[in-house]
């Protein structure tokens, strides 16, 4: 930041110490050239710990455990010395209160799916993506303490982003469930994460490619596809795979991969597209 940790007494028109120098004899002078303003760690005293508790609707009794949910290993790595932990404990916890509060969510608001069928939305809405999205949403990115070069990646866009953003999502979880207990939790996801269940549902988020067009081949055809290998290329250790999605006789959808089943998914994920217009 320009001019970041100068008093302004030692800032002017003509540069950083203005049309003169401060006598660097004068030990008054050689104090003020000393200031430093240390880097901020979620100062709460400006006002960032307050926005952050705006943002997810939950007012801390105990703010270190806020502080802790943001702060990402890299970031000790360069400052051994700090007052600080790291969030992974955090993140574990929150990993288990946040699946047993979206378990019990599910069970009650699904009273008539399969046990397969929960979890495959269970899947979708726990995921890494779903998480980090909401994270995103959040701008919780704004928080995260980590040091300079996970910065760069995770600035970056890099894949990394998005674990990170989902690992911080769980600890700060573990942290209300800590400061606050349960039912401050199952509040904080009904204002983030249940209302997506509609869509999940209505959109069939939560079905794979091979069992959407399993289920909309029995609706439309009365058909259950199967898949057959049109080619198979290359070394044992590099082949690729070319597979069709069949329908009676019909091949409706074909695909490629490294492996039968990512080419059968390819293949499923094309036959949806061609002969029912739909796009995963």
């Amino acid at each position: 930041m320009r001019g970041r940790g100068i008093p302004m007494s030692l800032r002017g028109v003509g540069g950083i110490y203005g049309r003169s120098k401060p006598n660097r004899r004068d030990p008054e002078a050689q104090s003020e050239l000393k200031v430093r303003t240390p880097e901020p760690l979620l100062d709460d005293t400006a006002g960032s710990l307050k926005e952050l508790q705006q943002k997810i609707g939950v007012v801390f009794r105990n703010i270190e455990l806020l502080r802790q949910a943001f702060v990402h290993r890299s970031y000790l790595n360069e400052r051994q010395g700090a007052d600080l932990k790291h969030n992974e404990r955090l993140e574990f916890l929150g990993d288990k209160v946040f699946g047993m509060a979206l378990a019990q969510f599910l069970f009650r608001k699904l009273p008539d799916s399969p046990e397969g069928k929960m979890t495959a939305i269970f899947g979708i809405m726990a995921g890494n993506e779903m998480q980090a999205k909401i994270a995103e949403e959040l701008n919780l990115d704004r928080f995260i303490l980590m040091s300079r070069g996970e910065r760069k990646d995770f600035d970056a866009r890099k894949r990394s982003r998005i674990f990170i953003m989902s690992n911080v999502f769980e600890a700060l979880i573990g942290a209300i469930f800590l400061d606050r207990g349960p039912g401050m939790v199952e509040l904080f996801l009904q204002n983030t994460l249940f209302p997506r269940l509609a869509k999940v549902v209505t959109e069939r988020q939560y079905l794979t490619p091979k069992g959407y067009l399993q289920e909309v081949a029995q609706a439309n055809l009365s058909i259950t596809p199967h898949y057959e290998v049109l080619s198979e290329k290359g070394p044992d250790h590099n082949k690729v795979f070319e597979i069709a999605a069949v329908c009676g006789d019909r091949h409706i959808g074909q695909g490629t991969g490294s492996s039968k089943a990512l080419a059968e998914t390819e293949a499923a994920r094309d036959a949806l597209q061609k002969e029912f217009r739909i796009v995963l």
